[in-house]
């Protein structure tokens, strides 16, 4: 402060001060060591008035600047960089193989399992394999005798029938060793009796990571599908970005940020937002923005799910702009300018006041959206508070470049219709058969991930595939109802060639008997159907033996996955909601009109809608139907209105919205748009442009309004124009030369 008084003494022993007039350029300012050019705007000062006031001059560039905002934001596993390993089989550990925090590879094995079911597996095998080879060397043996007479046909017809069936039973037990993850090669020794150890179920890690496990130790039991494992894989994680929905439409794909965590002050990591959420928290309502971020080596993680920092989400310009020093942007009003030096000399400089329009700021710059400003020009960034207010007009009055700045917008006063209107408060609603909601049929687990957030899908598609004993017990009574009845359709044409010789008996009962493998197959069918499983793949079950190793779970319609709470590995049940898929493309607003508004709603109601997050846009849509009920907690009715246009396209579900219905309407002959009122205390102003091109602030008196215009009772007169938009900013320069 004792330095400005300073400065400001040196130079008023130097200038001779004129009147306010001269600065509207009646007169021009003569001083002993400054003079200003009225019809240029010119200020020239000598060197003993400019080495006083210690005038300093920077050179414009251009560059790119950054805005900046902060939002919130945590570390999370993506879904598939996340695992829990469960066993398949209720069992007790015999060998564990990991130690917590250790490093392992995908496939590798964790722990082994002694399980009864897989021994009494192991013994239905070598019965089965017993079986066949018995009932295959009695088929061959009548075969021999049949030939040379000593049988009868029929007696070879069913060794031959009880060795097919006991090749099927074979070949069913065999699938269901491999359905278990069991090793084919290791089947073969057991079969054939060379192998003779002890057959455990083997727990194999599902991805890359680090392992962690419970309290785990040799001997103890377990449960199927309890997690018995966690593995991590901390390489590359989700940085998961709660954005408010106010601020939504101001974060795009390709956005660079940088992120602190609490865990590590002072340090920040920078990265790029690659998905953008497409639904809000019913709760919050707050939207999520994804990046992706990766820890620099492997030994040493710093980025950990859990971790809760704050991200600084940068505005940066594709291109490079115009920009000054902050120090050299001057305000007079609502206008901007800086004093560019036209020449410079050891006995005088020239300065001239230009209009800018000013964009992002950040690191000592702002970028320029206006004005004649270019790179290499020189701006005074030191003393130019002292030539300031040689410049200052002291009225409010616009340039073109302050108006653009500012936004200004203008409107005439006129008259028009008020209408009776009452608000309620609303959201975004995707109809419900828009929605759909992905769950499990049967118990599993999920063993692959096939969709990203935010992932567009068709119908149909495969989002994921769950890992189910269950889904591998139905398709092998599929497998092993299409064996048997192929088998019962082989005998019934032998019986049917072999004429009188067999007994009408066997015959109809092989009939019955292929007839009942046609009910299981069509009744096994219809519930694979059921679970989502195709026309081609039944087939191939059917006629390949091929079954399938987990249960597909597909989009029942088109659209975004907007929520997925799982991670691969995850213990589900058919009660539980897995992913929700929206169908954005045309959405309705649910308003929550009070109770004593109630009677005044009617289907086919006009209504005006205004977003949260897009509050400039006015939509426009009718009331379609209406509730039945007052809610008890609420006490409000629900209206289900209808946006015309394409207003909803891409709307997130749950994007709050302000109802305006529209009840009636009367004349009013002297009316303002609403974004025209200034208030202060109960006073309420307008701005009046004014023939020279000032603005005045001006006190008014409102009568009836509605959402977008006020009726003018005192204080303005038809054809009058008033300032709608930049209201704002004319109160800030109002207030600086009042």
């Amino acid at each position: 402060m004792n330095r400005t008084f300073a400065l400001v003494l040196g130079v008023l022993s130097f200038f001779v001060v004129a009147p306010a007039g001269a600065h509207e350029g009646h007169a021009p300012l003569l001083t002993r060591g400054a003079s200003i050019d009225p019809a240029t705007g010119v200020l020239r000062l000598s060197r003993e008035a400019r080495s006083i006031l210690d005038v300093m001059t920077e050179e414009v560039t251009e560059r790119k600047v950054e805005g900046h905002w902060f939002a919130y934001a945590a570390i999370e596993s993506p879904w598939t960089g996340s695992a829990f390993v469960s066993p398949l089989l209720a069992g007790r550990i015999v060998k564990l193989h990991v130690q917590p925090g250790e490093n392992v590879k995908s496939g590798q094995l964790l722990a082994e399992l002694d399980s009864q079911e897989l021994q009494q597996l192991r013994q239905e095998l070598l019965t089965a394999k017993n079986a066949a080879d018995l009932a295959s060397d009695t088929a061959k043996r009548l075969d021999s005798a049949a030939n040379a007479g000593a049988v009868a046909g029929q007696q070879l017809l069913e060794a031959q029938n009880q060795a097919a069936q006991a090749a099927n039973a074979l070949s069913v037990a065999r699938r269901k060793w491999l359905a278990l993850g069991l090793e084919e090669s290791r089947l073969d020794g057991v079969l054939s009796g060379v192998d003779q150890q002890p057959v455990y179920m083997p727990i194999m890690a599902p991805i890359e990571g680090v392992a962690n496990h419970a309290d785990l130790s040799v001997g103890k039991i377990v449960a199927p599908q309890e997690h018995i494992f966690e593995i991590a894989d901390l390489r590359t994680l989700w940085l998961r970005i709660r954005i408010l929905e106010k601020d939504f439409d101001r974060i795009q794909i390709g956005q660079v940020l940088s992120f602190t965590l609490s865990a590590h002050p002072g340090k920040s990591w920078l990265a790029t937002v690659d998905k953008l959420g497409a639904a809000l928290d019913p709760e919050t309502h707050l939207a999520d923005a994804w990046a992706t971020v990766t820890n620099p080596m492997p030994d040493d993680i710093r980025l950990m799910p859990g971790m809760r920092g704050q991200v600084q989400i940068s505005q940066t310009n594709t291109v490079s702009r115009v920009a000054v020093p902050t120090a050299a942007v001057f305000r007079d009003g609502a206008e901007r300018f800086v004093l560019v030096e036209q020449t410079s000399t050891k006995e005088s400089s020239e300065y001239k006041k230009q209009s800018i329009v000013t964009g992002q700021q950040s690191g000592g710059f702002i970028e320029l959206r206006g004005g004649k400003l270019y790179p290499g020009d020189r701006v005074v960034t030191q003393g130019g508070h002292e030539l300031a207010v040689f410049f200052t007009k002291g009225s409010l009055r616009l340039n073109e470049e302050t108006a653009k700045d500012i936004g200004l917008s203008l409107a005439s006063v006129s008259g028009r219709l008020i209408e009776d209107v009452f608000d309620a408060d609303g959201a975004v609603d995707v109809p419900t058969d828009r929605r759909f909601i992905a769950s499990s049929p049967l118990n599993g687990v999920i063993e692959r991930i096939r969709i990203d957030r935010s992932h567009a899908v068709r119908k149909g598609d495969v989002i994921a595939e769950v890992k189910s004993l269950e889904f591998h017990n139905l398709q092998l009574e599929l497998l092993g109802a299409t064996l048997d009845q192929q088998l019962q359709s082989t005998v019934l044409e032998k019986l049917k060639l072999s004429g009188d010789s067999i007994a009408r008996r066997r015959f109809l009962d092989v009939e019955a008997a292929e007839r009942d493998a046609a009910f299981r197959i069509e009744g096994t069918r219809r519930r694979l159907a059921a679970l989502g499983v195709t026309e081609e793949e039944l087939r191939k079950i059917q006629t390949d033996s091929q079954l399938m190793p987990t249960l597909p779970l597909r989009a029942l319609i088109d659209g975004t996955v907007v929520t997925f709470t799982k991670v691969l590995g995850q213990v589900v049940r058919p009660e539980e909601p897995l992913f929700e898929i929206h169908d954005l493309s045309k959405s309705f607003v649910e308003a929550f009109v009070a109770e004593r508004d109630s009677g005044r709603v009617q289907v086919g109601q006009p209504v005006r809608i205004r977003l949260v997050s897009d509050p400039e846009a006015v939509l426009t849509g009718r009331v379609i139907r209406l509730g039945h009920t007052v809610g008890t907690a609420s006490r409000t009715l629900s209206a289900w209105i209808e946006v015309e246009g394409d207003g909803m396209q891409q709307r997130p579900h749950n994007s709050l919205a302000r109802v305006t219905f529209k009840a009636g309407e009367s004349p009013a002959r002297t009316t303002v748009p609403l974004s025209a009122l200034l208030q202060e205390g109960n006073r309420r102003f307008v701005f009046v442009k004014g023939g020279d091109g000032t603005f005045a602030r001006r006190p008014i008196s409102v009568g009836r309004k509605d959402d977008r215009f006020a009726e003018i009772t005192h204080g303005l007169a038809g054809g009058e124009t008033v300032a709608v938009r930049g209201v704002f900013q004319l109160q800030t320069g109002y207030a600086a030369i009042r």
